[in-house]
């Protein structure tokens, strides 16, 4: 009885990286495949070791910051805490850094849009960009305005 083709090839070794590269070191008739090679090797490589580092240091310094923050809320006095976190969140005037934002963004879309007029060619879907800014920046023109208007009638009051 003959072992089917399947078993066949899962029987067969795989050649090991070693052995691999002594292959490719051999064959002196094609060095820009071994370069190429090589070249792709070491890029992967540096790439998956800038990968990890970038996650490790992104969760140590996550966990260095709540470790912080726990040490701060068991030794700081909770009503010294929760004074100190109302007093931060009012004194920032958040209607005003979201009309500064606003402000930006449509000077944002008017820089695009001159650009796009100076362009040589039409581009497909070209106005989705200016579309989406243009959006946003009403949407924030609508909130700092109804905001205002509260805001200016509770002081009245």
């Amino acid at each position: 009885m003959t072992p089917s083709s399947s078993t066949a090839i899962s029987n067969r070794k795989k050649p090991s990286l070693r052995t691999w590269l002594q292959t490719l070191m051999a064959m002196r008739s094609r060095p820009m495949e071994l370069r190429q090679t090589v070249v792709t090797i070491t890029s992967y490589t540096a790439i998956t070791i800038l990968a990890f580092v970038t996650v490790t240091t992104l969760y140590c310094f996550f966990l260095a910051l709540s470790v912080f923050d726990d040490v701060i809320r068991v030794s700081a006095p909770g009503h010294l805490w929760q004074k100190t976190k109302d007093r931060g969140v009012a004194m920032v005037d958040w209607v005003s850094i979201l009309d500064q934002v606003r402000v930006q963004l449509s000077q944002l879309a008017d820089w695009q849009d001159r650009k796009r007029e100076s362009w040589p060619f039409d581009q497909i879907d070209s106005d989705r960009l200016h579309d989406l800014v243009t959006a946003v920046t009403d949407y924030l023109s609508d909130y700092v305005h109804a905001n205002r208007h509260d805001n200016d009638h509770r002081a009245q009051k």
